[in-house]
């Protein structure tokens, strides 16, 4: 597989399943959100737009996600390979992204809610209020997780389970 979505809901364990997929099989790791938090770190006209949006637990609109995949999207990175992580998020991203380019398939990390709050409690970002913890799960459960049906191949994974194993099931399905 080349072309691959993680997915999961916050807390789950995406970035760091991803960053180790990405350098066990030579993909490029393409992480929405931690290209939106350097847009607002760095003071871009893109992170100043969303700023607040991103202090309240909101998505980024269709037209920010798709500027930022749009510019990770190289020919070389097409070429060559890559993890999407936080992308997409609802059906039109996921249409969006069809029009683009195929998807060779999508990991799903599952886990309960009650340990990504707590996973998300602990790790202490600046989004991690339980207010923005609250509203970003309810829209995962109303956006993005219905997308899995329209994916096509799904391989979903324990998330409950400690790092290592978890990514002993992800080698899996490489």
């Amino acid at each position: 597989m080349k072309r691959i979505i993680i997915m999961g809901p916050q807390g789950s364990g995406k970035d760091t399943q991803a960053k180790k997929i990405a350098k066990k099989y030579g993909l490029k790791h393409i992480a929405t959100g931690d290209i939106l938090r350097k847009h607002i770190k760095d003071k871009t006209p893109l992170g100043v737009a969303y700023e607040n949006n991103y202090r309240q637990g909101r998505m980024a609109s269709n037209s920010i996600i798709y500027q930022i995949v749009e510019e990770a999207l190289t020919s070389e990175v097409m070429e060559s390979g890559f993890i999407l992580n936080g992308f997409p998020r609802n059906t039109e991203q996921l249409f969006w992204l069809y029009e683009k380019t195929h998807i060779d398939g999508c990991i799903y990390l599952n886990l309960p809610d009650f340990a990504c709050k707590k996973r998300l409690e602990a790790r202490g970002r600046d989004d991690d209020n339980p207010d923005a913890i609250k509203r970003r799960l309810a829209d995962f459960k109303r956006k993005t997780a219905k997308l899995l049906k329209d994916i096509g191949k799904v391989s979903k994974v324990d998330a409950t389970l400690p790092i290592p194993e978890v990514f002993k099931e992800i080698e899996k399905i490489f």
